[in-house]
Order: structure tokens, then C-alpha cells, then sequence
């Protein structure tokens, strides 16, 4: 049995987040989509210039799941912008949460939420998350 190493992203990842962001959300979302919309979305979401801004946002935080040295998974949390109706001082908002479709049973999405929930991110992130899903 593989065990999950969790590490911080880095702006030298942006390449490897495009990739497995893309690849994750596809597995997951392209039976529900067009093929067009799928490839919109994918172009305007999943790119090394749009991943490498968003390691650099100092109000994002990027978590990555690893097997045996192999990236399988990966979460984004954001802090900063509270939308109405969130009460807490300083919330933060899991934007992603991906694990590859071969990962997925493996543990890793819960290795990820442990590693949030435990603390080990940045001091700023305090106070646990409101979750909101388009997943059916």
C-alpha cells in the first residue's frame, strides 16, 4: 500500500497542475458536457501562464497529493474573498479538490482534506471552509 505525500505547490508546478487539473476535471466532467464547452472551459481554465498567476496570488494556497513520487491530486484553497452571507473572520474556500480518476478509493481526496483540516497550511488560512459542489 502506496502512502500519500502531501507537499506544497510551487510556481515551479504550474505545468504539472495545468496537466493534472485538466486531465482530472475531464475524467470527471466530460460525460456530462459537449465536447465544445468541454474544450471552452478546459482552454480558459487549465493552462502553465493561468496556473502559474494563481501560484503566485498570495491569497491562494495549492496543496499536492502524491503516490510513489507521482502527482495524483491536488487542492486549491483561496482566502480573501468572503462572498455575502459568510459570517467568519477569516474564511477560506476550497476552489479545487482533483484526484485522478486511477486515485480515486486510494485515500488521497481524504489525504487532502486531513492536510487543510490538521493545519499544516499557511498561518493566514484560519477557520475551516464552507463547501459548495456542482457534482451531482
Amino acid at each position: 500500500m502506496s502512502t500519500t505525500n502531501i507537499r506544497q505547490g510551487t510556481i515551479a508546478d504550474a505545468a504539472l497542475l495545468s496537466e493534472l487539473g485538466a486531465r482530472t476535471f475531464s475524467e470527471t466532467f466530460a460525460v456530462d458536457n459537449t465536447a465544445e464547452n468541454m474544450a471552452a472551459y478546459l482552454a480558459d481554465s487549465f493552462n502553465p501562464i493561468l496556473q502559474s498567476a494563481e501560484l503566485s496570488d498570495p491569497d491562494s494556497s495549492f496543496r499536492i497529493a502524491e503516490l510513489d513520487g507521482v502527482a495524483v491530486g491536488y487542492s486549491m484553497l483561496r482566502s480573501g474573498n468572503v462572498p455575502e452571507g459568510v459570517t467568519d473572520d477569516n474564511p477560506i474556500e476550497i476552489v479545487r479538490l482533483y484526484v485522478s480518476k486511477e486515485s480515486i478509493g486510494s485515500g488521497v481526496g481524504a489525504a487532502l482534506m486531513r492536510d487543510w483540516r490538521l493545519g499544516s497550511l499557511e498561518a493566514s488560512f484560519r477557520g475551516l471552509p464552507g463547501v459548495t459542489s456542482h457534482q451531482t
